[in-house]
This record gives C-alpha cells, sequence and structure tokens, in this order.
C-alpha cells in the first residue's frame, strides 16, 4: 500500500515499554486508514457519509511473559 499505513504507539508512563521495572498503567494506538486505497477494488465502496457504515475488527494477543535478567521472555508455554 503506497504511502505505507501511518500509526503511532504510546505506552503510559513515558518509556515504559518493554521495561519491566517500570508497571506502566495503560497503552494508546492510532492508526491512519487510507480509505481511498481501501475502496480502490470494491466497486461498490462509498464513501463515509451519513448512513453508510464501514466495520473494522481488531484484536489484540497478550502473551504470557516472564523477566529474565531484567528483560522480558515469552514463557515456554505459550503457542507460537
Amino acid at each position: 500500500m503506497t504511502p505505507p499505513l501511518q500509526s503511532a504507539v504510546a505506552v503510559y508512563p513515558n518509556n515504559a515499554i518493554n521495561r519491566p521495572d517500570i508497571p506502566n498503567t495503560h497503552w494508546t494506538a492510532e492508526i491512519a486508514l487510507p480509505l481511498r486505497k481501501l475502496m480502490e477494488n470494491n466497486p461498490r465502496a462509498q464513501k463515509p457519509s451519513d448512513g453508510i457504515f464501514w466495520r473494522v475488527n481488531f484484536s489484540r494477543v497478550q502473551w504470557g511473559v516472564k523477566v529474565v535478567n531484567g528483560k522480558y521472555e515469552k514463557a515456554p508455554s505459550c503457542q507460537s
């Protein structure tokens, strides 16, 4: 897809990502979806407007992890 998908992620408190010594409280993610590109190969697609619904599904996987030498490692019981 050109241009590439734009995204941003934040973990709170700042600088807590992948730092097991800092408990994080929450995170956010933002994604800019290029609607024109999404409509490109669908002749029935309509631009979003009143009465037009687009549905999207996002999911998140949370692997079991353990802390080894101050870093996260995926727990052996994880299926991957």
